[in-house]
């Protein structure tokens, strides 16, 4: 009868101390790579956000002024490093309007082209509805440098507000139109 002859030691188990480094590596490459593409994610959620506020904005001072037949403006100012936005009666001074914040990241472009007066971007609508102040639009962008802009338009006499964002080829020296 052949006898086995048996070890004394068990056989290794887990890992070794490479391979442990080799995992821990991967793991804090992974990690960093998804926290950076989530906080992009998040800044451009925020900067998105705002843009539909101000649209919102907008359009609220437009049927303001069609279903109470008196001009209405949106107003717009940055306050410190606040974004405001205001909808109020044209015959409110912006200074009594009540002012809500957007997103705090958010700033105003220098795209920005709507009537200024102390400070304050607007446009105000007639009873109808139609625009009164010059047309332009308003043009945000994410506060560090973002190459990142928003805008909402007003484009025609008539009202017609839409929005975009950067395009890829300048129009008019503007990249948001």
């Amino acid at each position: 009868m052949i006898q086995k002859t048996t070890s004394s030691q068990p056989p290794a188990a887990g890992f070794t101390l490479i391979e442990l480094l080799v995992i821990t590596v991967i793991v804090g490459v992974l990690a960093t790579l998804s926290t950076s593409g989530i906080f992009g994610f998040v800044r451009t959620q925020r900067l998105k956000s705002a843009n539909n506020q101000v649209s919102v904005a907008i359009r609220e001072a437009q049927n303001n002024a069609i279903s109470d037949k008196v001009s209405w403006q949106a107003s717009f100012r940055e306050q410190g490093n606040q974004v405001e936005w205001a909808v109020h009666p044209d015959s409110v001074s912006a200074s009594n309007a009540n002012w809500y914040a957007l997103e705090p990241t958010v700033s105003i472009d220098n795209e920005t082209d709507l009537p200024q007066s102390n400070g304050v971007y607007r446009v105000v609508f007639d009873q109808r509805g139609t625009v009164e102040t010059d047309l332009g639009g308003i043009t945000l962008t994410l506060e560090g440098g973002s190459k990142q802009k928003r805008c909402v338009l007003v484009s025609t006499i008539l009202g017609t507000i839409h929005t975009s964002r950067n395009q890829a080829t300048p129009k008019n020296g503007k990249d948001c139109y």
